[in-house]
């Protein structure tokens, strides 16, 4: 391996565990949010937005770190990926700036809280569903051209494809999964226990959504040759090393969920989260685009122009790295200040 493809394959991994921090993080206050509208009562609402309160900007800013260091590593990439997704784009900023807006509005108007919980609701639903609808449809492939753009005499409906579908609606479903795991984890009595009951359905909904994605990856809705001389080295070994992690999870939160312990959902709902990463790195890499027109127009993270210079990436490297830590301590030291259970006796926002 030369030493530029050691940068580019640390950049892939930098954006991959970005990305997987983003949806571990943001993926429970996510599925959290989702549940609002459907608690019984006006404390058990509270208790859902106390729980995620303090954390849940801050678990954004991991996004933001993922989509840049695409932009500071594969700008081909990124700027590629605009030029198609734009309006899926759009419509993902919508629910993004509508998120923080019902939060607020929620808090201070009163008398229209269940119009806010619904809109908080809907916006938590939407942004995992096109996040996921983007990293599917990159496998299942887009009209990239010889150009490395998107071919324009393609719709950008071509993202929609049935393993693209299928990852979207399994973003969705582990979310769900994660953010009553961490209701279990941070909440006691009877919303605690409608959790634990809740998990057995959204687990066996997880279970096939993702193991589908699995399905539809292996019986050819994925690449997993890749192109000559490059291949897909991962896919041997981390596909089934994904595989065996998923079931591990998911049997680890079925079996865990009634049991006394409340952080063992937690730890197997973030089992599965780094399952389905997993699952997506080793089907891709090297690849960070399949072209739906032909392989010969794959972004491969070794193909010449796609990438910044070497010497980007490793200055662009390490100050990454360090601001990740940076932010990574932050995180923990919040996690730390706000652990604990929580209840509505309190209004903390």
């Amino acid at each position: 391996m030369t030493l530029l493809a050691f940068w580019q394959s640390y950049w892939f991994i930098l954006v991959g565990a970005a990305l997987f921090i983003f949806t571990w993080l943001d993926g429970f206050d996510l599925g959290i949010g989702m549940m609002l509208p459907f608690a019984k009562t006006p404390a058990q609402r509270q208790t859902h937005l106390n729980t995620i309160w303090p954390l849940w900007d801050g678990n954004e800013l991991y996004g933001l770190i993922g989509g840049g260091a695409i932009f500071a590593s594969f700008p081909v990439v990124f700027a590629g990926l605009l030029s198609g997704l734009y309006p899926w784009v759009v419509i993902l900023m919508v629910f993004v700036m509508l998120r923080p807006v019902s939060f607020e509005a929620w808090v201070h108007d009163k008398k229209a809280r269940r119009f806010w919980e619904f809109l908080f609701s809907l916006s938590s639903f939407f942004i995992p569903f096109v996040i996921g609808v983007a990293v599917g449809s990159t496998i299942a492939g887009l009209p990239y051209n010889a150009g490395m753009v998107w071919d324009p005499a393609h719709p950008f409906w071509e993202a929609l494809s049935p393993l693209s579908v299928l990852m979207g609606a399994s973003f969705v479903a582990v979310s769900l999964v994660h953010g009553s795991a961490y209701l279990v984890r941070k909440t006691t009595g009877e919303l605690a226990q409608q959790a634990r009951s809740n998990l057995l359905t959204q687990t066996v909904v997880a279970a096939v959504l993702v193991l589908g994605v699995a399905l539809v990856a292996l019986l050819g809705g994925a690449d997993l040759t890749g192109a000559p001389g490059v291949g897909k080295p991962l896919a041997p070994i981390g596909v089934p090393l994904a595989l065996v992690l998923i079931v591990v999870a998911l049997a680890g939160i079925f079996i865990t969920r009634s049991r006394e312990k409340d952080s063992r959902p937690f730890v197997f709902s973030s089992l599965l989260v780094g399952g389905l990463w997993v699952l997506i790195g080793a089907i891709q890499f090297p690849t960070m685009v399949r072209s739906s027109i032909s392989p010969d127009f794959d972004l491969t993270i070794f193909k010449d122009g796609v990438s910044n210079p070497i010497y980007s990436l490793q200055l662009l490297g390490i100050l990454g790295f360090i601001g990740l830590a940076i932010v990574g301590v932050y995180t923990v030291f919040v996690y730390r200040i706000f652990k604990g259970k929580i209840d509505a006796s309190e209004m903390h926002y």
